[in-house]
This record gives structure tokens, sequence and C-alpha cells, in this order.
């Protein structure tokens, strides 16, 4: 989380505990704030540390004027319906998440509470909200979609290494990675590069079945889509053999 986004991210979160209690009456004591953090994996541990000093730094101290519920689904997919109603269960003031699999189990899961996006590649292509601009509903964020620069990172990586010809693209299917995926296909005719896509739905175990098979095709580069696992799992994939 760059320190743009942490900011920014930290001030909806802070903008949608202040609307929260706004609407507590005088008469009750003062409630301590609680925020819910639902992540796919551990792979983005840093970037909460980072949430959790930007908190620090405004005065909040976990466990006297706020708590944060953290969930991280282990790389599985299928539990994130379960995590998103726990945290419902525990009526979380605003809940902090990041990848298309987690925010849409949290849409399928409430519709009152705020739900922050740190940073999402597409998300009406998600249909998690409708307009970019002005989005209704309890889901609101950043956003780095930028689809037309994916075929540009193909062009700087063939003009560094011109003798690429074969390149796997590491992507998790999403409708967000299918508008990229398309740019990419359009600057690898025009570079004339072979793709050699291979598919991963975000779990754990998931990379790790689709970087075999990257180091199966022996393609002579890898580029990965935008997405959320990808970032936090960039160590792995790069020291991958």
């Amino acid at each position: 989380m760059t320190g743009v986004r942490k900011n920014f991210a930290l001030l909806l979160v802070l903008m949608a505990l202040g609307a929260t209690a706004s609407t507590a009456t005088t008469a009750e004591p003062k409630k301590v704030a609680r925020v819910g953090l639902l992540w796919l994996d551990s792979g983005h541990r840093s970037r909460i540390e980072e949430f959790r000093k930007g908190l620090r730094d405004l005065g909040y101290v976990e466990g006297s004027n706020i708590i944060l519920e953290y969930r991280d689904a282990g790389g599985k997919n299928d539990r994130l319906p379960d995590l998103a109603a726990e945290l419902v269960r525990l009526k979380v003031d605003v809940i902090l998440s990041d990848g298309g699999a987690a925010i849409e189990a949290l849409k399928n899961t409430t519709s009152k509470i705020p739900i922050i996006m740190p940073v999402m590649s597409d998300p009406v292509a998600g249909r998690f909200v409708a307009n970019p601009v002005r989005p209704e509903g309890n889901i609101t964020g950043l956003t780095n979609f930028a689809p037309e620069l994916t075929g540009k990172r193909l062009e700087l990586l063939k003009e560094t290494v011109p003798t690429v010809t074969r390149v796997a693209v590491l992507w998790s299917s999403s409708p967000a990675q299918e508008t990229a995926m398309k740019e990419l296909e359009v600057s690898a005719r025009s570079l004339k590069v072979q793709l050699q896509p291979i598919s991963t739905q975000r779990g754990s175990k998931d990379l790790d079945t689709a970087l075999e098979a990257v180091a199966e095709a022996r393609p002579h580069a890898l580029v990965t889509l935008p997405d959320p696992m990808f970032l936090g799992q960039r160590t792995r994939i790069v020291e991958y053999n």
C-alpha cells in the first residue's frame, strides 16, 4: 500500500467512523470504533501493518479507542463468505478489504456496513459499483484500472529484451483482467510475441500450480496482470524457480 493509497484508505475509514459516531446520542458512552479487515491470504501483512501505523499516527490506539478485527482466508476463496458473515455479526463500523473475491463476499453479505477498497482494478467490471465517480451503495475506494498500460508494459519488455518471443501471463480471469488481457493481445500481435496465458483462481495452492505451469511452458519472460494476490505474493513469484 503506497503512502497515497494508505492515507486515502485511512481518510475513507475515518470518514465512515465519523458518520457512524454522528448517529450516536449524547447520552451514550463514547463508542470504541471497530474496524473489520478481510483479506484472501496473509501476503498483505505488511500493508496491514502500514495501516495500523497510520492509525497510531492519528492517535488511534488498539484496544483503547479502536479495535481491529483482522481475518484472512488462508488463500481459500470458499472461506471468504463465512469470514465476511463473521465480521458482520461482530457489528463492525466499517470494513477495509482488498481483492475481488473478498469484496464480492462482503457485497453479498452486507449492504449497510461501509466497505473500503484500498485499490481495485476495475470496480465497474467487477460489478461492485455502477459509477466510479459517484459510487452508490456501501462500497467505495480507489482504482488503478488502466488497461492500456498493460500493452505498454509488454512494449517496454520487448525493448529491454529484444529476443523475447514467448511470454507467460499470470492472470485470474476476472472481468477487469479480461479487458487488460485483450489490450495485451493487441500489443503482442504487433510485437510478434506469443502469449502463454496461465490462469489462477487466487488461492495459494492454485498459485503453486500456476507457477509450475509457467516452468513447464519455458517462456522467455513472465508478466502478471494487476491483481492484489499477485502483489501480495510478488516475492514468491519472483523467487520461484
